[in-house]
């Protein structure tokens, strides 16, 4: 066994003489495309400069007439875009290095509180006196205050009778 595994990396090591790993440098690169279609227009456009950095611009138009166009740049200080929209929902936020101008006006709802029907016993409560319980049946434990100090008083003071 030791033979094999010996004999495999002399293979693997001749092998990488024998095969050199091939390094490619970055070179600058530029694509884009447009689709045009009878509901929608999409494009995207990108320039490589070969050194990391990266400018472009991608966007759309659907047949409901809502338009995103996104500028942005990649490089040695990080990602930042530039969105332009009318999409509904969107608002003049600036999250990281984005920049965001919508044109969709602002809709605010007023908010009515919330009132609660009705306050019951929380259901962690029950099942900690399920178990507490059956501890005391089962081993005729009888109930005592230091029991309670480990969970919710309140809950405790409800069957502190004693055991019958």
């Amino acid at each position: 066994m030791f033979f094999l595994v010996v004999l495999s990396c002399v293979a693997l090591s001749q092998a990488s003489q024998i095969f050199p790993a091939i390094l490619r440098h970055a070179q600058p690169y530029n694509f884009g495309y447009a689709i045009r279609d009878h509901t929608s227009d999409q494009y995207r456009q990108e320039k490589g400069n070969g050194l990391g950095g990266v400018v472009g611009s991608y966007g759309f138009k659907d047949a409901r007439g809502i338009v995103r166009n996104v500028n942005y740049v990649a490089d040695h200080a990080g990602f930042r875009a530039q969105v332009n929209t009318n999409e509904p929902g969107t608002a003049n936020q600036n999250p990281a290095a984005v920049l965001v101008n919508s044109h969709q006006p602002v809709v605010v709802k007023a908010v009515e509180p919330v009132r609660p029907t009705s306050i019951g016993r929380s259901p962690s409560c029950s099942w900690r006196l399920q178990i507490w319980s059956w501890i005391r049946r089962c081993l005729g434990i009888q109930w005592r205050r230091q029991l309670c100090s480990a969970f919710d008083r309140r809950s405790c003071q409800r069957i502190r009778q004693p055991i019958r």
